[in-house]
């Protein structure tokens, strides 16, 4: 509830740069490779996950990239469907060039802080030694209501679609999980790094995965 409430006051906290054209302009100068900021949460989660690939930036950032798992068809797609996107140019259009200066600058901020977020949020639940059923469905409500914070801000690329899979991961019968694990293709690094986030999950819920 927290994590939500923090990031839904985000706005507000941007609101005093994004709408003053000089100050606007200043933060704009430390704007360049503003997503490394996000990097070492990223890095921690798949360090805790297993992953053998924790510390090559190339595979964190393909992880932080939520489109390029999706494209890829490595998990599934929860960004908004075509007609939403429309609806998002539409009012883009429509704002004139201050407008979508401050939109592109609030934009880029709750995009870093939200993967930042997001990447702390999934290693924690990396951490966890156990779940049970109980646990699961707990862990699932509270995957919900951050996806659903993330919807609400309305920023591209949120919620990152590792959320909603984590979710499907804690709900989904074992026998489904281990061969949703089993099939991953471990050769290509992306991947590896994903099943070995889903292969802790399988450890939490004491599913074996041979």
């Amino acid at each position: 509830t927290q994590v939500g409430e923090h990031m839904l006051s985000l706005v507000q906290a941007l609101e005093p740069f994004a709408s003053d054209a000089d100050a606007l302009a200043l933060a704009n100068e430390v704007m360049n490779d503003v997503k490394d900021v996000a990097l070492q949460p990223w890095r921690e989660f798949a360090a805790a996950a297993g992953s053998d690939d924790a510390n090559d930036d190339n595979v964190i950032r393909s992880l932080m990239d939520g489109k390029a798992l999706t494209d890829n068809f490595i998990i599934a797609c929860h960004f908004a469907d075509e007609e939403e996107e429309e609806e998002l140019l539409d009012d883009q259009e429509q704002q004139d060039e201050n407008e979508k200066a401050s939109a592109a600058f609030s934009d880029a901020w709750i995009d870093v802080v939200g993967l930042a977020v997001t990447g702390r949020l999934l290693e924690r639940i990396m951490r966890i030694p156990h779940l049970t059923p109980k646990g699961c469905e707990h862990l699932a409500a509270d995957l919900n209501y951050v996806i659903n914070v993330f919807s609400a801000l309305g920023v591209p690329g949120h919620p990152h679609p590792l959320l909603n899979h984590f979710v499907e991961l804690a709900m989904m019968d074992g026998e489904e999980l281990r061969a949703k694990i089993l099939s991953r293709d471990k050769s290509i690094e992306v991947v590896a790094a994903v099943r070995a986030a889903e292969v802790r999950i399988a450890n939490m819920r004491m599913i074996a995965v041979s």
